[in-house]
């Protein structure tokens, strides 16, 4: 069971409905992640891929670059940020 006020849970589900290739749902949950904490280097990478992946190459790249301008730590501790790079490139 979610654990519904747990950012992290709700940003995982998003990489998981992601997995799945379920946009729609992916992008809500990485929503409700950042709607409980907006600091949550996970959630902006997962919705950033949900949107790439989704085909919404705009918001993609806005969420790619909020994830990469999010404290130096908190993107490093994700181990995303070189391939965050490399798809912003692309965008």
């Amino acid at each position: 069971e979610l654990l519904p006020k747990s950012s992290n849970a709700h940003a995982n589900l998003g990489k998981a409905l992601t997995l799945q290739k379920k946009y729609p749902e992916a992008l809500a949950s990485c929503k409700t992640a950042l709607s409980l904490d907006a600091n949550n280097a996970e959630a902006h990478y997962y919705l950033a891929d949900a949107l790439h992946k989704s085909g919404d190459r705009a918001a993609a790249k806005h969420e790619f670059e909020a994830y990469l301008s999010m404290p130096k730590k908190q993107a490093q501790e994700t181990g995303r940020v070189q391939s965050a790079k490399e798809i912003l490139k692309s965008l």
